[in-house]
């Protein structure tokens, strides 16, 4: 039995997807991009948050490596209208990585790279169990788009 007022309905709730990695051909290298979508699954619109992308490097038994730690990437600023019937409320951000980074090194001595998006989840949001994910991509499971 509940004593006093019910507490207010949280009515928004960000999800991330699997962060994605690309090698975009050009004429004299590759270049690798990162594009992540996040929708808002709640019937209000969500307030302005911040979608933090990172990076890092990590061996063939998902350890970190000590010579490429998780690195920020970039920041995007996210606010998300309601989602109403099937019609998903939702949007990509994406960056390229500098080429002289040093990402595509790792991917070619054999390394996996960890890219890993998070909004980091308000009091007021419906759940926060999907505001974090990270996924690993070996060189192999890139997919090139020309």
């Amino acid at each position: 039995t509940r004593t006093g007022a019910a507490t207010a309905p949280k009515l928004y709730d960000f999800a991330i997807d699997p962060p994605q990695l690309e090698m975009l051909e050009q004429p004299s290298n590759s270049s690798l991009k990162v594009k992540v979508k996040v929708a808002n699954l709640g019937q209000a619109v969500t307030p302005s948050k911040t979608l933090h992308l990172y990076i890092s490097g990590v061996d063939e038994n998902g350890k970190l490596l000590p010579f490429a730690p998780e690195t920020l990437i970039q920041n995007f600023n996210v606010s998300l209208p309601s989602t109403n019937g099937y019609s998903l409320s939702q949007d990509t951000y994406s960056q390229l990585l500098p080429d002289n980074s040093g990402w595509m090194d790792l991917l070619e001595q054999g390394y996996s790279l960890r890219i890993r998006a998070e909004i980091v989840a308000a009091s007021d949001e419906w759940s926060s169990l999907n505001n974090s994910i990270s996924r690993d991509w070996k060189l192999e499971h890139i997919p090139y788009v020309p």
